[in-house]
């Protein structure tokens, strides 16, 4: 069905009953965690994303994590394909292996069919209060190697088909501390996703499936069209930033070079120092994560914030780098010193460009 086809009124309405159910799921797991990450500082997030892992809703108030549940979610399909069934629940955490920001960001993933068809995904993240690992809550700030710094999780079952997969479970509890607390957490975010299945499985009966995956395609081709003919609006070019991430006497490289042209923009941090043994290297999904949310807070902040956000925006980070690393490198703050500093980077070479344009 293609996006003239579809009432604007009847797409923005879709839209925001989207975003409702995100924001009552965000809801549902905030009452139903036990521990002050998650009920008073509030890192947590659910993610609506499209049948390929396409980013559709974010809510919650940690926004970096959007990108990182489509990594996450793109992870387990890739691992997984065809076997997902209906009543599947799958875990991650390893940044290294199909995780989130870092290794104490959980990622739970459930797909949400229609009848037999794979229609869309939730994912719904928060920051436990331990992971394993050497220290207490898994920040491992003299960890040499990501095998030090905690219990890490490639996607894996959690439910099959609706049964739980205790297995797992019990892997978990073994392996981190405070494991009852860490465990209903877990179970919030559990319940946050059975509450969003249900309610947007809801809103595809009431839709009708194929209107409502046209429509998931609508919302974010809209969201490109408008937001590739404001970066045309800048001026072509190359533009260039460099900064260091320090960590007491040691300074990590961090340049960016700002390709434009036309309607797209290209990130390319080549020549970023090499990987190192502390804890914050980073990943070219992490800095993609926190990089293209400060350039929508500047160039759109009043459009949805979706994959077509990301469709015109390309970053490159050479691997064997620290803001792309391989293991062992470690990685508890993966989202923090370099990523946040690359992200910053890439901000002052667009501030340049718009500097440049008419």
């Amino acid at each position: 069905m293609a996006t003239r086809t579809i009432d604007p009124i009847d797409l923005e309405v879709l839209r925001s009953r989207l975003e409702t159910v995100g924001e009552q799921a965000c809801r549902a797991v905030e009452q139903t965690a036990v521990s002050p990450i998650v009920t008073e500082s509030k890192d947590y997030s659910v993610t609506l994303l499209d049948a390929e892992g396409g980013l559709i809703i974010g809510s919650g108030v940690v926004i970096f994590h959007y990108g990182a549940a489509v990594h996450a979610v793109r992870s387990t399909i890739a691992r997984y394909g065809d076997t997902v069934k209906p009543g599947d629940v799958f875990l991650s955490n390893d940044p290294h292996n199909g995780g989130g920001l870092h290794p104490q960001d959980v990622m739970v993933q459930q797909p949400i069919f229609h009848g037999d068809r794979l229609v869309c995904w939730v994912a719904v993240s928060a920051h436990l209060m331990d992971m394993g690992g050497m220290v207490v809550g898994s920040f491992c700030p003299e960890a040499t190697e990501c095998y030090q710094e905690s219990f890490r999780v490639p996607p894996v079952r959690l439910f099959r088909e609706g049964e739980e997969v205790t297995d797992v479970w019990d892997l978990l509890r073994t392996n981190v501390r405070m494991s009852e607390l860490v465990e209903l957490d877990l179970r919030g975010l559990c319940a946050g996703a059975y509450f969003a299945t249900a309610r947007i499985q809801e809103v595809i009966e009431q839709t009708g499936e194929d209107l409502f995956v046209a429509s998931l395609g609508a919302i974010r081709d809209l969201t490109e069209a408008e937001f590739r003919r404001r970066i045309a609006k800048i001026a072509d070019g190359t533009y260039k930033a460099t900064s260091w991430t320090e960590y007491h006497t040691e300074f990590y490289k961090i340049p960016c070079t700002l390709t434009v042209a036309g309607d797209q923009l290209i990130f390319d941090f080549e020549g970023a120092s090499p990987q190192c043994n502390r804890f914050f290297n980073s990943k070219h999904y992490i800095v993609a994560a926190e990089l293209i949310v400060m350039i929508a807070g500047l160039l759109a902040p009043e459009l949805p914030f979706n994959a077509g956000m990301f469709a015109p925006v390309t970053i490159r980070c050479p691997e064997g780098t620290v803001v792309n690393w391989r293991p062992p490198a470690p990685i508890s703050a993966s989202h923090m010193h370099v990523s946040l500093n690359a992200s910053g980077v890439g901000m002052q070479a667009l501030m340049l460009a718009l500097a440049a344009s008419p």
